[in-house]
């Protein structure tokens, strides 16, 4: 498996947005959306901004429950099992406000599928006022819509970037570094690939 991170365009923009929640004024919110379709490198991104930050970061999926939810991000910070999902939320927003970690949550998009996961985040956000990501498919922004009292605290929404050839050079160097590949016929994959890094690599 090649290990490297690309310095890719969204890589440098999730960056970017992390440090503007993170360095925000007092008395604006700090949440933020990331958001882009499947394959634009929004994990790959996320994986540089959370070593980068010395991130706390969880990958939810489609079949977790408000318990698993939180049980999975106790997991990640490295606190002890409590029992019951008030107390799970008050360990971990008392490490958040604690140690001031930016929280990013992957495949965000899954908790707008149940009001109790949302809701749990602006949980999290409120008890413990620290920077927290939601990182997700494109139409996370508008999926967020339908509740007013979280949509209100993001302070940003950030669009991820379609794959360029710039970022395709660079992922031809570390995916191919010894292959030559004449710039038309990059920039044919990159057309090819409908904006995807995913597809680019592929």
């Amino acid at each position: 498996m090649t290990p490297n991170i690309a310095p890719l365009r969204n890589v440098a923009a999730l960056t970017a947005l992390v440090d503007r929640v993170h360095d925000r004024s007092m008395g604006l919110p700090g949440m933020a959306v990331f958001y882009g379709p499947s394959g634009w490198g929004k994990t790959t991104a996320t994986t540089f901004v959370t070593n980068e930050y010395g991130a706390y970061c969880v990958q939810v999926l489609s079949c977790w429950t408000p318990s698993y939810f939180l049980q999975s991000i106790m997991k990640e910070i490295g606190l002890k099992p409590v029992r019951g999902v008030p107390a799970m939320v008050d360990a971990i927003a008392a490490n958040l406000a604690r140690v001031d970690r930016p929280l990013i949550i992957d495949d965000a998009q899954y908790l707008t599928k149940n009001k109790k996961l949302i809701e749990l985040a602006r949980d999290l956000y409120e008890a413990s006022q620290t920077t927290l990501i939601l990182v997700g498919e494109e139409e996370l922004p508008q999926h967020l819509t339908k509740w007013e009292n979280i949509h209100n605290r993001q302070l940003a929404h950030e669009p991820a970037l379609a794959c360029n050839l710039s970022d395709a050079t660079k992922l031809a160097q570390i995916y191919s570094p010894t292959v030559e590949i004449t710039e038309d016929l990059l920039g044919a994959i990159v057309d090819a690939s409908g904006g995807s890094i995913r597809r680019v690599v592929t």
